[in-house]
């Protein structure tokens, strides 16, 4: 059956009235989201890029009249909710992928003629610049004289990926368009780079500029990520996801003040690890070009569009066709609902025993940093169906411990001193190990992380997981040669920083491809910035709304450079004698820093405010956070920083880098000087300041307690099944 013959009988359907019969009955089966391209009249039509992506004016104008006598056409989020429901109203909403100039120059009239909501997702880095979509410039050199070459290479890689391009293919832009969509970045720009024409003239980009953006927004359209460089999330690593999804959020909010809480996969391609990490990256909800409806089953990170382009709306006649669209609409209703399997995490976690081995948790403390994220995995696992229990070696008992910790405790009550009634004691523990028929075991702390994996093992625990949460600074070669011997008892390792596997490599033995990274989290809600708070505190401490404060969270103990900070400060309040300085914390060199503080002359300007219970209140009153350490595994202070929404400026050790990213100031350790000049370099700009504030928040959803409790719970299903 050929074009025009489908044509006809399309229209003898829909002269009979089934289409609206269809209509009537399958509306309630969900809601449509629309995605178009590119709005371009005829004539420029015929020379632009990829052709099937576009549609007429005249066309366009007509589906949206044809559309609006049907059902409501809504904004995104509204749409959305609505098909939150059983049973939704009928309803529509429309986007546009990419950011083409046209958009605005074309169909941004037509909406607001119609006033109609649209959104877009954005690919960042295009927006305003002189760019090309890659995939636009490898259809260039297709057409250019480095064709052959071009050519060569996609076989090349298709021969390395056992999957060869025949001899039709290498002659078919479409398949090779098809092959090329499926490179990771990296090889995609090594193709352009040996193939594209050097020193011609750059083709023009067709993209809009951010002040065209912002005008739209002012008229109904809302703006959305698309990765900053157009980039197939479902072909390369899960750092580069992470960079592209978490750095479109950090431009749309520099840019409109506002945060993307949508993303549309760049030419519709997904995969498990792509959706966790749009998930991971804090968005509500993630586009596809699958085909169908969005009903309250569908996948809230692989959500279905109906694509639109002249081929799909118009009749013979090159006109949008009334029966194509109803045909259109019938057809999102009926279109097969992908289903996506969930991880059978919990099948792998529910009903298994898991201990838990600390040295020892101080009642007369708030819990501490490696206690907290203890607490919240014995949490995430629980919830899952696990029965965790906590071990503390180390003090004695005491009654309020299992409430606090979240799961019931055992005291081992082992002596600081080796000695007889530790052996006995030791024995003690085995017995009761034995006894609880634990499946796994997770150690934390250097006593637990030494011994418990022997105990472990005899006591016929078959999973044992040692954790390490810091540098190995206080490591000596002895202490690292019965660590390395103690490893060849664990199962896996799990550090919180990549740079905490790189130290234990170096100072440990057997550690080998043991060690996995899952990063601390936080719970985000708690640290968020809260006005009402931060005009209490700073009336408390005496200190006006304009005066800079510079605040840092940290127990006082010689690994955390604090007299660095001291030092730093002196050499700010030199240029800059209004600010003012804070630590929050307590530890044993609460003296020592008082008396430097004195010396250095900062005893009315420079504040230890010991321990505080209200932390998330007292980071709403600082205006720049800072963290000294000499030494570090994965701060919390600087994930809780992050969370407020603070610029932060942290020395470049352990996973800081991790942490912060493009977030905030990387100085050197043991170096006051940069500390000073970075402290300084913010107060002077409060521009800068402001943008790495959002940028801060924008970074900390990747270590929300969403994200990292489902990496948490996929490791341990992964350990549990092995």
């Amino acid at each position: 059956m050929n074009a025009n013959q489908k044509l006809r009988l399309i229209n003898a359907i829909s002269s009979s009235g089934l289409f609206a019969a269809a209509d009537v009955f399958l509306r309630h089966r969900g809601r449509i989201v629309f995605t178009l391209h590119r709005v371009l009249p005829a004539e420029e039509l015929a020379t632009c890029y990829n052709q099937g992506i576009s549609i007429i004016p005249e066309s366009l104008d007509a589906l949206l009249t044809f559309l609006a006598k049907r059902m409501p056409i809504l904004d995104l989020p509204e749409l959305l909710q609505g098909a939150e429901v059983s049973r939704p109203s009928p309803a529509c909403a429309f986007t546009f992928d990419d950011g083409w100039e046209d958009n605005y120059r074309i169909a941004f009239p037509i909406f607001k003629s119609h006033n109609i909501p649209a959104t877009i997702f954005l690919a960042t880095d295009l927006v305003g610049g002189s760019q090309l979509l890659p995939e636009e410039r490898i259809s260039r050199v297709l057409a250019g004289p480095n064709r052959g070459k071009c050519v060569d290479m996609f076989a090349g890689y298709s021969a390395a990926w056992n999957s060869p391009l025949s001899n039709a293919d290498k002659a078919d832009d479409a398949a090779l368009s098809r092959f090329y969509k499926l490179f990771p970045f990296d090889e995609k720009m090594k193709v352009l780079d040996a193939c594209e024409e050097k020193g011609t003239a750059p083709a023009r980009s067709s993209f809009m500029t951010w002040d065209q953006v912002r005008e739209m927004q002012k008229h109904r359209f809302r703006f959305e990520s698309h990765t900053r460089r157009h980039l197939n999330l479902s072909v390369n690593t899960r750092e580069l996801m992470m960079t592209e999804l978490v750095g479109s959020k950090e431009k749309l909010q520099q840019e409109l003040g506002t945060t993307s809480e949508y993303f549309a996969y760049p030419n519709g391609m997904y995969s498990d690890e792509a959706a966790q990490a749009v998930a991971d990256a804090g968005y509500r909800a993630a586009f596809t070009t699958d085909f169908g409806a969005i009903s309250r089953a569908s996948d809230r990170c692989r959500l279905p569009r109906m694509h639109l382009a002249d081929d799909v709306v118009n009749g013979a006649d090159k006109r949008f066709s009334g029966p194509r669209g109803q045909l259109l609409l019938t057809r999102s209703y009926l279109a097969k609902r992908k289903t996506f399997p969930k991880p059978a995490q919990k099948d792998a976690i529910a009903g298994k025993r898991i201990l838990f081995m600390i040295d020892i948790v101080y009642k007369d403390h708030a819990l501490g940093g490696t206690e907290l994220q203890i607490r919240e995995i014995i949490k995430t696992l629980a919830a899952a169906g696990a029965q965790p229990q906590l071990c503390i070696t180390f003090g004695e008992a005491w009654e309020p411990a299992a409430s606090y910790l979240g799961c019931p405790v055992h005291f081992a009550r082992f002596d600081q001193k080796a000695g007889i009634s530790s052996i006995a004691k030791a024995f003690r523990l085995l017995k009761w190990m034995r006894s609880q028929r634990f499946v796994a075991i997770q150690t934390f702390f250097s006593e637990s992380n030494l011994y418990g994996p022997v105990l472990a093992r005899l006591a016929g625990i078959p999973i044992v997981i040692s954790s390490r949460r810091n540098l190995n600074y206080w490591m000596s070669p002895t202490w690292g040669f019965m660590q390395g011997l103690a490893n060849l008892f664990v199962t896996r390792i799990i550090a919180n920083a990549q740079a905490v596997v790189d130290s234990a490599r170096k100072t440990e033995s057997f550690v080998g491809s043991k060690a996995v990274v899952l990063h601390n989290g936080i719970d985000l809600e708690k640290f968020k910035r809260d006005g009402s708070r931060r005009v209490e505190i700073r009336s408390q401490l005496g200190i006006a709304d304009e005066i800079m404060l510079v605040g840092m969270v940290s127990n006082l103990r010689p690994v955390k450079g604090l007299h660095d900070f001291i030092k730093a400060s002196r050499v700010v309040a030199a240029q800059y004698p209004e600010a003012r300085f804070v630590i929050i914390g307590e530890g044993p060199l609460q003296q020592e820093l008082e008396s430097l503080i004195a010396k250095c002359g900062l005893t009315e300007i420079f504040r230890l405010l010991g321990r505080q219970a209200d932390i998330p209140g007292f980071l709403s009153a600082f205006d720049i956070a800072v963290q000294s350490s000499e030494s570090e595994g994965f701060s919390n202070s600087v994930l809780e920083y992050l969370a407020a929404g603070l610029p932060v400026i942290a020395t470049n050790v352990g996973g800081n880098s991790e942490a912060i990213g493009d977030a905030g100031i990387l100085v050197a350790p043991r170096d006051p000087a940069a500390l000073a000049s970075a402290i300084s370099s913010l107060i002077a700009d409060s521009a800068k300041r402001l943008r790495l504030g959002v940028a801060a928040a924008l970074r900390s959803q990747i270590f929300g307690l969403v994200p990292t409790s489902a990496r948490l719970l996929e490791t341990y299903s992964r350990i549990l099944s092995a």
